[in-house]
């Protein structure tokens, strides 16, 4: 299950993961790992959780056989569209505004004599 949850220049997504193993049950010398990549830390609902391992922006999940696993948790993004937007809006304002102080200030410089 996924829910996403928007800001303005921030998106955060929640993740529910339910993994039903209860029909792999009593298979000796099997072992289950679920890897999971996220673009950003990722914040664990189940601090408990003895079968995680996490990383930076890795989460290895050791299954168990024979019951249901389940996973729950949120990392934050950013929302690139919209901060590139928002700077690129920025500069245009910026440069507007040296533009008019610029020649608000006038032609009282010093000029280069003419030949």
């Amino acid at each position: 299950m996924l829910l996403k949850k928007t800001s303005f220049f921030f998106k955060k997504y929640f993740y529910r993961l339910d993994l039903d193993l209860n029909s792999i049950q009593g298979i000796d010398n099997l072992e289950l790992i679920f890897k999971i990549v996220h673009p950003n830390k990722a914040i664990i609902r189940d601090k408990n959780n003895s079968n995680l391992e996490i990383t930076k922006n890795l989460i290895v999940w050791n299954l168990n056989q024979g019951e249901i696993n389940s996973l729950e948790f949120s990392f934050w993004s950013l929302n690139k569209l919209l901060i590139g937007i928002s700077i690129i809006l920025m500069i245009i304002i910026m440069a507007y505004i040296l533009r008019f102080y610029r020649y608000k200030l006038g032609s009282d410089l010093p000029q280069l004599p003419s030949n």
